[in-house]
Formats: structure tokens, sequence, C-alpha cells
């Protein structure tokens, strides 16, 4: 099972990409030469939403008709493209902090969904649906603001 380990890391380098957006101006500012400061803003949202599709095709690779699978990994697929598109919109200000809660669900998601595929289709799936849940009431109830 190493190619999940290669997988997951993959999934990890995803998001954490879209990460560096929210700091953007201060890692400008202070000099980092962080990908979304050296491509720049367009460039860089370009970019995201290029990878953003990375994990489509490695669930279709992985295939597998378990009905578990295909919920938890339709459910990071969509957490994933919807992270590439909204930063392609918004890659600038609070809202890429906030909007972190979707790139944040689709890595648990889609780990979640290699549970699944390593035949823990219920657990999986029940971790996918927790692991939404408790990131968007972290995201809403527990932070206010992007300075917290």
């Amino acid at each position: 099972y190493w190619f999940l380990w290669l997988i997951v890391v993959l999934f990890n380098m995803i998001m954490t990409y879209f990460t560096y957006f929210k700091d953007y101006l201060g890692d400008k500012e202070s000099g980092k030469n962080t990908l979304v400061v050296s491509f720049g803003l367009n460039k860089a949202s370009n970019f995201g939403l290029f990878i953003s599709f990375i994990p489509l095709f490695i669930f279709i690779y992985l295939f597998k008709f378990d009905i578990f699978y295909l919920i938890s990994s339709i459910l990071a697929v969509g957490l994933f493209l919807y992270t590439g598109i909204i930063f392609k919109k918004e890659n600038l200000g609070n809202s890429t902090y906030f909007n972190l809660k979707y790139n944040f669900a689709a890595l648990s998601v889609s780990q979640s969904a290699l549970v699944c595929y390593l035949g823990q289709g219920f657990e999986g799936l029940c971790l996918s649906i927790l692991s939404i849940i408790w990131i968007f009431l972290i995201f809403s109830l527990g932070y206010k603001n992007e300075k917290e």
C-alpha cells in the first residue's frame, strides 16, 4: 500500500498549497518565496484550480464499486474542486482564511475515502461526514476572524 501513502502525501501537498494564499501579502512583504508569491495571485489561483482536479483522477484510478467509497470520494472531489474554484475567485483577503474550511474538509474527506478503499466503508463514510461537520463547526463557531 505504498502508493496510498504517496496519495496521502499528494493530497496534503494540495491542501498546503491553498493555505499559502492567506499569507500572500505577509510572505511577499517579508521576502518569502512560496509558490503563490513566485507565481503571483492570478497564476497561483489558476494553478490551484488545475491541481484541484488531481483528486478526481486519483479516485477514478482507484475506482471501487462500493457505495461508501463512492460517496466519500465524490464528497472529497467536490470539496477539492470547490476549493479550487473559490480560490480562483477570491485569492486575497479575509475570505481566503475562512474558505480554508473547504480545503481542510477536502483533505479530511479524501483520507476518509481511502479508509473506505481499504475495506472499512461504513467507518470511512462516518469519518467523512463527521470531519465535515467538525471542521465547519470549528470555523463557524470557534473563529470569528482570521487573527485568532
